[in-house]
């Protein structure tokens, strides 16, 4: 097991287990990080040997950014991320990265959610399963970041495809919140809303992280522990579905985005993204 923080650990699973499962001729690397690498961990050495099995195939990568939701300024840090890592000596120059598709509605993405909210939903009391709201969270952002972008449209839709697998009631909100205090981001916050929908007669709710995609710092952190604590303080059973981790589904879904990628591409190169002059 890859040694490290809940992240690198479930990175290293994943690229464990796909390896095993596919013989793909590229590289996964996983863009594992928040809005502006928040949550991001270094890319160290060992995850360079722990890819290279799997093949750089002419210094070209498959991104598979760790958001759902498509967010530009992610892909402009993972981008900038994965060019300053040690992969990129490793393979002796520039590397040549080419972005999957968004996944947000994948259907394997969402059978993988539904599954670990269903396992959620079974640590609640009996008498409290028909009542509880599914709460599903994401990394808040500027507004203006917001507006410019995909971003809450496809967590709306990711949400709504997840609740309806499992037949509850949901709300979609918003955690990690950073910045000024005065610069608007989305809301609402997580623990602010559970305070809120309490005091209106909510009973249990099952939290799922649909924002991210691993059991990291800011899951850790703010829900299992900040947003856990708010609930004992106003007497809200909650319990919290696990992110898709290494879920075999996700895997699935994973190598089904890549794959697709590579037979885009089958018959030639994606043109680079170039700055417009003037």
């Amino acid at each position: 097991m890859h040694a490290g923080p809940p992240l690198a650990r479930c990175t290293a699973a994943r690229a464990a287990l796909w390896a095993g499962a596919r013989a793909f001729a590229c590289a996964l690397w996983l863009g594992l990080a928040a809005l502006g690498a928040l949550a991001a961990e270094p890319i160290t050495k060992s995850d360079v040997v722990l890819l290279q099995p799997s093949a750089v195939l002419e210094e070209r990568v498959a991104s598979v950014d760790a958001m759902a939701a498509y967010i530009r300024a992610v892909e402009a840090a993972s981008r900038d991320a994965l060019r300053a890592s040690p992969l990129r000596q490793a393979t002796g120059g520039d590397i040549s990265v080419t972005y999957v598709k968004s996944w947000f509605d994948h259907p394997l993405f969402i059978q993988a959610n539904a599954a670990h909210v269903k396992e959620a939903l079974w640590r609640l009391p009996v008498e409290l399963r028909m009542a509880a709201r599914l709460v599903f969270t994401a990394h808040s952002i500027p507004t203006s970041m917001a507006e410019a972008s995909q971003y809450e449209k496809q967590l709306l839709a990711s949400a709504a495809d997840v609740a309806d697998a499992v037949g509850l009631t949901w709300a979609l909100v918003y955690q990690s919140r950073s910045g000024r205090p005065s610069d608007p981001w989305l809301e609402p916050d997580v623990s602010e809303y559970l305070r809120r929908e309490r005091a209106a007669g909510l009973e249990a709710a099952i939290l799922c992280p649909i924002g991210f995609v691993c059991d990291h710092i800011e899951v850790l952190y703010d829900l299992d522990r900040e947003a856990a604590a708010v609930c004992r303080e106003i007497g809200l059973p909650i319990v919290r579905a696990e992110a898709v981790n290494d879920d075999p589904l996700f895997l699935d879904m994973m190598a089904d985005v890549v794959l697709d990628t590579i037979a885009w591409y089958e018959d030639g190169r994606p043109l680079p993204i170039v700055a417009r002059s003037g």
